[in-house]
Order: structure tokens, then sequence, then C-alpha cells
């Protein structure tokens, strides 16, 4: 069944140059005597949300020969590869991959963001304009749409370059993942809610959901792991650079889970409820959700299917929702990690007979890292530990005090800290006359003190600058901050240090956060190894360059031209 997108924009693409890489021996006459390729028949990126580039040297003795193997011998791995900027999340990582632009220019600087005059967030996909389709029993919730990207994105510029038959389709757990992968011209987004367990979309794309995944929903395949064990998937030595299993400060009970391996999905209840679906995108078989809801894309909407190109985007967020839980030195995320390997196996296999290995080009890359777990770094001699984030807002609160006064009662200089953002009030300050950015560099003093805490960065300071003037801490802040989205400060947290909220995930600048895995791998790319540092718009810029779609004048990338046949 093939469905129609009622919200097609095309959107202006502006004439501009490709930028040739700068890295001796990558110059302009090699770049024009490459082979001459056409576009794929079908492009496949999948975007694995939380995988940190570590893993490959820690794991990757134990790895299959189908997954990981293949990519890295048959592919182009890019073993230098960063987000490019020095705020990283899943929200700004995907958009980033789909405008291939950093949060300065794209907007999405995180999944939600405050305003001064708003009590609530503002979500980056979630929109009131629209309905949620496919909830079970008709139920009604506010729908989602890419409305807050800011400029064009790859779906937009495939349309424009080959036409309305350039189909480009994304599936995700999460709606944030989806949605910003899809971009604004995108012929269908899927995702999942872990309420029901079903797979929905948004009117934004289409009228009503397409018979095939009403029939997903219908077979009750998201049930099919009910009371199945997760176990270890290998012999446990495969497991000895991880933690030691079942630490106190993994947050398994958050789902009703122990901390320790195996854990059965919903032990002790009669039927699949929430708490079995919140369980099963914790685990690695909320991976397997989404490759099947893709595969059948694949087949039902005759993607790859004819010489017009087209396109399909993957986000895996079991690993991030399992690394935020048990922490990425988990037992939980290594098993996570062999078993994707497998999965990517399976998927290249699919590809394989479905499309055939001549006609598609993939791309596996991850969105951000994470912080390794301070207590096992701890463990090793690390200076690493928990940033109390209460205690950094009484220091920056009383900071603002000493120097201003009483807010008032029931009144807070302090609006919000979101790592690595905080927001102070600006309508407080306006209506009692404080400059405001007197107060900025009162409280970035006071956050310097804290513990965890390596420095605070007065965005405004770094926005003036023009980029001869940046520190390379000051450009990967400057890439990440927009304007009324992102704090009037940036926190650079000190190398091993998290905030004691969660058990880990990604908030800094560090390599851990920024340094990701990245392949591709198909025809025009070759089997290599390459060194030389690569970005996430630099990867967009080389999947635009293989659809044939011409260089975007606003992209913050180039091609990675030594990968290129």
């Amino acid at each position: 069944m093939t469905t129609t997108n009622r919200k097609y924009q095309i959107s202006l693409i502006l004439a501009g140059t490709i930028v040739m890489s700068l890295v001796p021996g990558c110059q302009g006459p090699e770049s024009r005597q490459k082979k001459m390729f056409s576009p794929p028949r079908l492009t496949a990126v999948v975007m694995v949300d939380m995988l940190p580039n570590a893993f490959l040297d820690r794991y990757g003795s134990h790895l299959g020969e189908g997954g990981f193997k293949r990519l890295i011998n048959e592919g182009a791995w890019m073993t230098n590869a960063s987000v490019g900027y020095g705020a990283p999340n899943t929200a700004s990582g995907h958009a980033t991959l789909a405008t291939g632009r950093y949060p300065e220019s794209h907007g999405v600087v995180a999944y939600q963001w405050h305003k001064a005059n708003l009590s609530d967030p503002i979500s980056a996909t979630t929109d009131s304009y629209y309905e949620s389709l496919g909830l079970k029993d008709d139920k009604i919730g506010f729908g989602a749409s890419p409305s807050k990207i800011i400029g064009g994105t790859l779906s937009s510029h495939l349309k424009e370059k080959h036409g309305v038959e350039a189909r480009i389709w994304s599936v995700s757990l999460k709606q944030l993942a989806a949605v910003l992968l899809a971009g604004e011209s995108a012929d269908g987004a899927i995702w999942w809610e872990s309420i029901d367990g079903q797979f929905i979309s948004s009117n934004y794309y289409y009228d009503q959901m397409p018979g095939w995944l009403n029939q997903l929903n219908e077979e009750r395949y998201v049930d099919a792991f009910f009371s199945d064990p997760w176990e270890h998937m290998l012999p446990m030595n495969a497991y000895k650079k991880s933690d030691a299993d079942d630490v106190p400060y993994e947050q398994g009970p958050k789902t009703l889970w122990l901390n320790k391996m195996p854990k059965t999905l919903g032990s002790s209840l009669p039927t699949p409820n929430r708490i079995y679906y919140r369980q099963l995108r914790t685990s690695p078989f909320g991976n397997q959700l989404v490759f099947e809801a893709a595969k059948r894309a694949i087949v039902n909407e005759s993607l790859g299917a004819d010489a017009t190109p087209d396109v399909i985007m993957l986000s895996l967020s079991s690993t991030d929702y399992c690394g935020y839980l048990f922490g990425p030195d988990s037992h939980e995320m290594a098993d996570m990690f062999y078993r994707l390997d497998q999965q990517l196996a399976d998927w290249f296999n699919f590809l394989d007979t479905q499309v055939g290995q001549d006609g598609y080009v993939v791309s596996v890359v991850a969105d951000h890292g994470a912080c390794p777990t301070p207590e096992f770094a701890q463990g090793f001699g690390k200076d690493a530990g928990r940033i109390d984030l209460n205690a950094v807002a009484t220091i920056v609160e009383d900071a603002l005090v000493d120097e201003f006064g009483s807010p008032g009662d029931q009144l807070y200089y302090l609006s919000f800290i979101d790592m690595p953002w905080v927001y102070l009030n600006q309508n407080l300050l306006e209506l009692k006359g404080i400059d405001v950015d007197r107060a900025d560099r009162v409280a970035a003093n006071a956050l310097a003190r804290a513990q965890g805490i390596d420095n605070a960065i007065v965005c405004r300071d770094v926005v003036a600058k023009s980029e001869s003037e940046l520190t390379e801490l000051e450009r990967l802040v400057k890439r990440s901050h927009y304007p009324d989205r992102s704090g009037s400060i940036y926190v650079g947290l000190r190398d091993g240090w998290y905030p004691d909220n969660v058990t880990s995930g990604p908030l800094s600048a560090n390599d851990y956060d920024t340094h990701i895995p990245m392949w591709l791998m198909g025809p025009g790319i070759k089997a290599t190894t390459h060194g030389g540092r690569v970005t996430l718009p630099d990867l967009t810029a080389t999947l635009r360059h293989r659809l044939a779609i011409p260089a975007d004048g606003d992209a913050a990338g180039r091609v990675i031209d030594e990968v290129l046949e």
C-alpha cells in the first residue's frame, strides 16, 4: 500500500559549492576523477541512540561476522567521527543528521527547552495542531510535527531533486527521533507508545494509518516477547570488561526490574501492560520492534523498488533507554551491543535479499556517546563523581541573592537547570531592573565553583566572537547554542562527572560524549578505514552527494571524499 503525503512542501535549495577537504592528500582534481555512481535505489540510515565509540575496542573481539564486522570489512569506517558540537543529546543529534547543520542553525537544542514567559517547557516535536493516529481504542492525543526544525532537511531536498516519486520514511520507538529524522517532507514517520504498545503516527503525514501498520498492531507482534527471559547472549568472559552485575547505582527498579541479569519481561504480570512495554523498550527486543516495522515499510511501500531513490531512516532507542537506566558500563548495555550486532547482520541480509547488494547504501552512526558510570570509573582511580543538582541550584541562587538582594517571596532568580544549559528568570531580572549580562556572569562564576563543574560560559560571549577568536570548546558551545531556546549559560562538566538524577548519559563536550561510531557501506563507498576528523554534518553531506542532491549552501559539513570510490 502506498500512502500520500499531504504535507509535502518544496523547500528552496540554495546554490552552493561542495567544500573540498583540507586534509592532505584529498585534493580537488582527485575528487573530479572519482567514478560516477547513480544514486542507490535505497539509502538506509540506522542511527543508534547512545553508542559510545569505546564499545568497539572494549567488546569488538566478541562480535560476529555479519554485523559490525561487515561494516568494518566491506564499508568505510570513520574512526575519528564526532557529533561536532558541545551539547550532544538525542534530539539535537537526530536533527543535525537530518539537516546537515548544527543546533545553532536548525534550532533543535534538546528534546525540550524553556521560554522566559512560559512555565511549561516547549517540546521539540509534540504539536497540538495535529492529532495522533493509531492509538488504541480510538484514544485522542496530541500529534507531532517537525515544525520546530528551522530550515530544510534531507527529505525536502530529496523531493526537490527527485520529485514526489522519491520517498522517505522513518521508524523509531521515540516520537522525537522519528519526526526529526523524517523532516518536513517525509511520506511517513512511525513511532511507538509504551502505554498500550502501539506503533502510532501523526496526521501531519497522512489522514489515516497505513493498512500494513494497522495490521502490525493488530498482530500484537509487540507481545511476542512477553514472559521471555533476557539472558546473557554470550559466555561470561565477554562481559569481563563491564562493571559488576547488579550494582547499587543501577536503576532497574524504575521499570520494576531487578538490576541483575537474567531478567524476565513482564515477570509476574498476567498479561502485557504498560510495565511490560516499558521493560520491552529498555531491552534489546525494543530494537527488534523497529527493525520489524522498517522491513514492513520497505516491502509494503515498495521502497528501493525502482530507479528513483528512496530513503529509510531508523533510530534505535533501546540503547538510550538502557544506558540511562543501567549505565553504559553495565552487563545490560554490553549484551545490548552484542545483540545489536546480530540484529544488524539480519538487517543487512534482509536488504541484500529485498533490494540487492548493488541497490542500497547503508549508514550506521550514533547520535552521541555517554559518560562512563562515575562509580565504575572511580574503581580505576579516576577523578569521577556525582554532581548534586540541588546543591548546584542552591549555589547559583545564593550567589544571585548575595549580589542583587532577595528576589521576593516565593520568587527565584534561577528558573531551570537543564544540563548543560542554565536558564535565569529573565522576566524577574527585567522587572527588578537588573542587568541580564551581569546576572549571567554572577551565575557563571558561582557555577564554576561547584563540584564536578570545570567551567561555565556565558553564551552571548561566544556568539559575539568570530571563528578565529574562538577556543575549541567555545566553538563547540557556539554550534550548540540557539537564541531563546538554549539557556544563557553553558555548563562544562568535569571529565568523569555526571548529575545524580540518572545513571549516565551524554551532556558534555568531553570526548566520551561526542566521539561516535560512523560507517558507510554500499556501491560507490570504499572498503576503507578513515582516521581523519569528520562530523555528523559531514555524513549528511556525503549522503546527499550519493543521492545526487546539490550541495546545500547552508550546510555545515563537507563531502567525505576520502571514502568515495
